[in-house]
């Protein structure tokens, strides 16, 4: 079933081109704070960084959007990010302090067991609370934007959609790691091409001491034509999953939420599929 999700994803990429502005949004704000760093302009980077953030919540709104109303045009596009926008970034943003409290408290707690805790583990600690909060409600935005639902309702849609089919969830993770690993695998065959030759590498350096070197030194090893493609392989990459998690989603979430009890809030999600041409065929 999530390999199929995903046949139907392309096709609505196919169908709705504008899709594809959310990776374009991902991509470049992240280049660019890639490109700051290693060039010395911290703030600049930071500034990218949090401003790429800050807009991407609004081309996923318009994306899921643009699938819920089927019209592909651009002023349907922007009016459905404009909508939802404020859906998809409230609950991303309580999830993310969510999971920084919750980190804090239980670093504090071992802590004052233990009588201090390496800052590795503290990044550790965020992650175990982090990733089974990203599973439960991962599937907010959808919800939110399909079913015309807000904040806490959104939230709780989702961690239900999970409950209801773990082992299907489970699957369309896996299927969205293959589908990373080949776009990975694809700009590392694309990127040897490019910085052939260019790389200078000291052999005589360690693991540790590569990873200590500052974006600077890292810069002037690796070389600033390798640098550069890789910048924007990365960025490109980056992108391009973006693009194509949004649709794949998308029809994942059509897929199943209908066989949930009604969430009680809003309007349920409409129920159909894409065929081999990519036109939508609503369930009767």
């Amino acid at each position: 079933m999530a390999f199929r999700s995903l046949r139907e994803g392309f096709l609505s990429i196919r169908r709705y081109p504008v899709i594809l502005l959310a990776g374009v949004a991902a991509g470049i704000p992240l280049a660019l704070t890639e490109f700051f760093m290693y060039s010395g302009m911290t703030h600049y980077g930071e500034a990218s960084g949090f401003f790429g953030l800050l807009i991407l919540p609004f081309f996923i709104a318009a994306g899921l959007g643009v699938i819920r109303e089927k019209d592909g045009s651009l002023r349907t596009y922007f009016s459905q990010g404009a909508r939802h926008y404020f859906r998809v970034l409230l609950p991303a943003v309580g999830i993310l302090l969510l999971a920084a409290l919750s980190a804090i408290i239980v670093m504090s707690v071992l802590s004052l067991a233990v009588g201090g805790v390496d800052p590795a583990f503290a990044a550790y600690g965020f992650l175990w609370v982090a990733i089974p909060l990203a599973f439960f409600f991962f599937w907010y935005d959808t919800a939110a934007v399909f079913e015309d639902i807000k904040l806490f309702a959104s939230l709780s849609r989702s961690a239900q959609f999970v409950l209801a089919r773990p082992f299907k969830v489970f699957g369309f993770i896996i299927v969205g790691i293959l589908l990373g690993f080949v776009i990975i695998v694809g700009l590392m065959i694309i990127g040897s091409v490019f910085v052939a030759g260019s790389m200078t590498f000291d052999e005589s350096l360690t693991v540790d001491q590569v990873l200590n070197m500052t974006p600077e030194e890292q810069e002037a090893l690796i070389g600033e034509e390798a640098l550069f493609w890789f910048t924007m392989l990365y960025s490109i990459g980056v992108g391009l999953f973006t693009a194509l998690l949004i649709p794949y989603k998308a029809a994942f979430y059509l897929r199943f939420a209908q066989e949930l009890p009604a969430s009680g809030f809003g309007e349920p999600p409409v129920a159909g599929e894409y065929d081999e041409k990519g036109r939508w065929y609503k369930y009767s």
